[in-house]
């Protein structure tokens, strides 16, 4: 068969060999000596990112390192030798812009001591990719690391993310001093020149470890003048755990004034992690593709480029002004360190999360007004159902709330979530936990009928007493997408399995809804269930029966039950058929796929573990 490489253009080619994975585009190469050359050429979207690990040796055959090049700009080692693996890809020549760092271990000497060339010679390797690398992510951190030195050898680098390892061996303390650096300068890579920059364009700074703050964190904000977002975790010594101090944060806004996302204290959720990551990379994207125009632009019309560029909606807001706040101390002198900057930031905040043990803080919130606060995750503060109610008539706005409620009255609970329905009209995402300091109060099941006024997608309720009535109101919100519920307490029931079954039959039959046409005339339409995910925690009078009715609900895609006594086999199984015969009605057999429910449980005694329609979750 005559070679089709010959005969056909460079375009062609590429488009159909765009479809090999990694390990087929090695084995391509074997096939004639132009194939070798020419294949990697061609695959520069396969080999964008490469991903380096002992399960993956892509590193330990020639015809591997051959399809590396400068199209590779994205990789992830997961081995010990991470310098000879970065040597392996400078020698290639890849431009990587993000590398992520993980399972690096630095040599030992006696009794545990760190070797003293590991903090050089792992920044000097990472230096190398200076000109082009934009991200670093270091996991499993070695502690003689000097970060300071990674930024003055990195002026490119954008975002930064250290996970420390290591802890007990105590070196975090001595791992800034920069003499070692300047001593040890003319090192075996003396050839390579890299640039040192003051000032760097570091806009995203994750750190889980903040030991020795003021000798190891303020320098990295010395040379980060631009940071516009800042997670930092807790401080971290070989035996305590403690706050940072919040005396710090005003050196944090004076070394960076342009600190716009803020994360102080406590361990950064993923989530919360990654959704400002994705943040901070759009806005890098917008500032690159500004400069870029000024560039391209003649000199009389780079006046009006800049002033394009200043109208960015992060940039717009004054110094030292904050958009999202997450914030969390014991003290209330840590919290007068926050107060002025939540005061300045009035305006602009737009996300609050505070976890304090203090009562004033209430106040504070009740008596300034934040116009673009849309999110507010409140723990610790104790208030009364008066000041919540006051405190949500001031902030109608919100669209995202999570709190723990401490209210010691009778139908206390009642009145903050009523005020909650007919007060936040925009509300989608709500998280009760309720909490009795008095565990002798009587308690009434919570009242949810004022949700409806709401387009609530999100209900999470945890350790809140729930009626028939209840579910059979939360069955009614026509948004409602996700529920998790918690048992109030395991030794009472409020629910039973004739509410449940009540309140489900609402979810398979839909909803009415009235519209007035532009006749004037009302019509009537059919409005089907949006429930997508349902979690019951300690419910038992979910039953087999209940199982067998929640498996009718067409929308429903997940159903996590955790803690529950009163399933046997037969309730999966007949979860399992009613899902098998939604689906052979759908016409369209590829959307059966998708129609699939999945059953997860856990803790659930009466279920044999081969039972096959069931998911067991991890311990």
């Amino acid at each position: 068969m005559p070679d089709f490489t010959l005969y056909l253009p460079l375009e062609t080619i590429t488009i159909i060999v765009s479809h090999l994975d990694q390990k087929e585009c090695i084995e391509s190469t074997i096939v004639s000596k132009r194939w070798f050359h020419l294949i990697p050429n061609c695959l520069s979207r396969t080999w964008y990112h490469v991903n380096i690990s002992p399960l993956e040796p892509l590193l330990q055959s020639n015809l591997a390192i051959n399809c590396l090049g400068p199209h590779v700009k994205k990789v992830t080692i997961n081995c010990q030798d991470t310098c000879r693996v970065l040597d392996i890809l400078d020698r290639r020549k890849c431009r990587i812009k993000s590398l992520d760092i993980t399972g690096h271990k630095v040599s030992l000497k006696r009794k545990g001591r760190l070797t003293s060339n590991d903090s050089i010679k792992l920044p000097m390797t990472i230096g190398m990719f200076s000109n082009t690398l934009t991200e670093l992510l270091m996991d499993c951190h070695p502690c003689d690391v000097s970060i300071p030195m990674l930024l003055d050898i990195l002026p490119s680098l954008t975002h930064l993310t250290v996970k420390f390892d290591d802890i007990d061996n105590n070196t975090l303390s001595n791992t800034e001093i920069r003499s070692r650096y300047h001593q040890n300068n003319n090192s075996k890579r003396k050839e390579k020149q890299i640039a040192v920059s003051s000032h760097t364009n570091l806009i995203f700074l994750c750190l889980d470890n903040a030991l020795n703050f003021d000798t190891r964190i303020l320098p990295i904000l010395q040379r980060s003048p631009n940071l516009k977002f800042l997670l930092i975790a807790l401080d971290m010594d070989r035996t305590n755990v403690f706050d940072i101090p919040a005396k710090y944060i005003r050196n944090a806004f004076e070394l960076c004034p342009l600190i716009r996302y803020i994360a102080w204290n406590g361990d950064p959720e993923k989530d919360r992690v990654e959704e400002w990551l994705e943040l901070s990379r759009k806005y890098d994207g917008r500032r690159q593709r500004q400069r870029q125009q000024q560039q391209n632009m003649n000199s009389d019309n780079r006046r009006s480029i800049k002033y394009h560029a200043d109208d960015d909606p992060i940039d717009k807001e004054e110094p030292g002004t904050v958009r999202k706040i997450v914030f969390a101390c014991n003290t209330s002198q840590d919290m007068n360190h926050l107060v002025p900057i939540m005061i300045k930031s009035r305006l602009w905040l737009e996300h609050l999360y505070i976890s304090v043990v203090y009562d004033w803080f209430w106040n504070f919130l009740s008596s300034h007004h934040f116009p673009q606060l849309t999110t507010l995750e409140l723990y610790g503060i104790a208030m009364s159902s008066q000041q919540w109610v006051q405190l949500i008539s001031h902030h109608p706005q919100i669209e995202h709330l999570e709190t723990e409620i401490y209210v010691d009255e009778m139908n206390g609970l009642d009145r903050i979530v009523e005020s909650m329905g007919t007060g936040l009209k925009n509300l989608r995402h709500l998280l009760l936990q309720y909490e009795r300091s008095n565990p002798f109060m009587p308690m009434t099941c919570i009242t949810l009928g004022s949700m409806h006024n709401t387009h609530i997608q999100h209900l999470h309720l945890a350790s809140v007493s729930i009626s028939d009535q209840a579910f059979y109101d939360i069955c009614g919100l026509r948004y409602l997408e996700e529920l998790c519920i918690g048992a109030f307490d395991t030794y009472r029931e409020d629910m039973t399995e004739a509410g449940l079954l009540a309140g489900v039959k609402r979810w398979i039959k839909g909803y009415t809804q009235e519209e007035i046409g532009q006749d004037g005339c009302k019509k009537v339409t059919r409005m089907k269930s949006k429930i997508r995910f349902i979690q019951l925690t300690a419910i038992q009078s979910v039953t087999d029966l209940v199982l067998e009715s929640l498996g009718q609900v067409e929308s429903l895609k997940t159903l996590r039950i955790t803690y529950n006594e009163s399933i046997t086999d037969d309730g999966p199984r007949a979860f399992g058929n009613n899902n098998n015969n939604n689906n052979s009605r759908s016409n369209n057999r590829d959307d059966n796929d998708g129609n699939q429910k999945k059953l997860e449980m856990y803790a659930c005694y009466g279920i044999s573990r081969r039972n096959p329609f069931v998911t067991r979750l991890p311990d």
